[in-house]
């Protein structure tokens, strides 16, 4: 693992941590926290990144919807950061998938987690697209298929998360390519 991804991911661990024992906890931080994953995993292509970007936005939805976190999530997300403090990346990794799991066993909710956690796993490919990143690329890095992400894409309105400078530049591609064919 890179070292500025692991120095990353701990900061966000510990944001997160400290966001989960605030009992008056505001979704955004956890929101915000899984965005800063996918910024990582935009610029260094790390699976670690893309991982703890869906179990973050995974517990935000959760806690948005439900207004509470699942404990074992918790304690398996402390004993990550443990793990990654002393380069122990495996064990890293096994606890973040422990808390994927823990997440998705959740009886009374089992049906809207699961939802939930591919939704994740679509959402932040399209964050990871927004960087730059191709859609073959984010959607085997996430596990799901070109057609999933195409799908959410297809619906999703990109052009709103745009600054105006970023919008001029896609009016200008756009109108290109409608040039190449003829369109205009």
């Amino acid at each position: 693992m890179n070292e500025v991804v692991r120095n990353d991911i701990l900061a966000i661990l510990a944001d997160v941590a400290d966001a989960l024992k605030d009992p008056l906890l505001k979704t955004e931080i956890l929101f915000n926290c899984s965005n800063r994953c996918i910024h990582n995993a935009s610029i260094f292509q790390d699976q670690d990144s893309v991982r703890l970007a869906v179990v973050v936005y995974a517990l935000y939805k959760i806690k948005k919807k439900y207004s509470v976190i699942p404990e074992e999530a918790d304690v398996y997300l402390a004993k990550a950061v443990e793990y990654l403090r002393n380069y122990n990346v495996e064990q890293y990794r096994r606890n973040i998938q422990l808390a994927i799991e823990q997440i998705s066993k959740i009886s009374h909710f089992r049906t809207y987690v699961e939802r939930v956690l591919d939704d994740a796993k679509i959402k932040k490919g399209a964050k990871l697209i927004d960087h730059g990143i191709s859609v073959a690329q984010a959607s085997e890095v996430l596990g799901v298929s070109q057609w999933e992400m195409q799908n959410y894409l297809g619906k999703s309105d990109i052009s709103d998360d745009l600054d105006d400078d970023n919008k001029t530049r896609l009016v200008k591609r756009i109108v290109f390519a409608r040039s190449l064919f003829g369109l205009n």
